[in-house]
């Protein structure tokens, strides 16, 4: 995914559970904004796991500030 546009809402309603990875240049903002949308709907809860830390910083896009 690249912009909230993007999320495929309709593909994950039925589901029990969604997994979600993201890496380094993906904008927290954006990341944020896909659980607070599915939040809107149902219960959340959330383990996060992480498999390698990334010490990389990518500059967030124009259209997301």
């Amino acid at each position: 995914m690249h912009s909230e546009k993007e999320i495929p809402f309709h593909e994950i309603e039925s589901s029990d559970t969604i997994g979600i990875s993201s890496g380094a240049s993906a904008p927290e903002k954006l990341v944020q904004a896909l659980l607070s949308n599915i939040k809107k709907d149902r219960k959340v809860s959330i383990e996060e796991v992480i498999v390698a830390e990334e010490k990389v910083v990518f500059k967030l896009p124009k259209e997301l500030n």
